[in-house]
């Protein structure tokens, strides 16, 4: 069994220990190569950034897609990774498309988890 581990943000971490989701997602602009680290059902570690830079929680892997902005957000609304304690919807997809070079309704890499794991 593989384990990734990926870096979030305090705000982040500190909505989900709110919110406590038995689903989310991360995600980033663009791009066009899979994800590869994991199969379906390896273990998705997140990590704090410096200075903590220690592992909060993690989720079992199930698939890595692309798909446009909008239908993400339709889809997971707050479970998606995104500053949501500060930022409505629409503010979010707005700040991706100033990300993704104004592109409208850009695509973005989402890497899906289930059983969600706090610590």
């Amino acid at each position: 069994m593989k384990i990734y581990v990926n870096l979030t943000d305090s705000d982040w971490f500190n909505f989900l220990v709110r919110e406590q989701p038995d689903e989310l997602n991360f995600w980033r602009p663009g791009g066009k190569q899979g994800f590869r680290a994991l199969k379906p059902n390896e273990l998705f570690l997140f990590k704090l950034h410096s200075p903590s830079n220690f592992i909060v929680g993690g989720g079992f892997f199930v698939r890595h897609v692309f798909l446009p902005l909008s239908l993400a957000w339709e889809a997971f609304k707050t479970k998606m990774e995104c500053q949501i304690t500060r930022h409505s919807g629409m503010q979010f997809i707005n700040i991706v498309i100033v990300i993704t070079e104004r592109t409208p309704d850009p695509k973005i890499r989402l890497h899906y988890l289930v059983k969600a794991i706090l610590f």
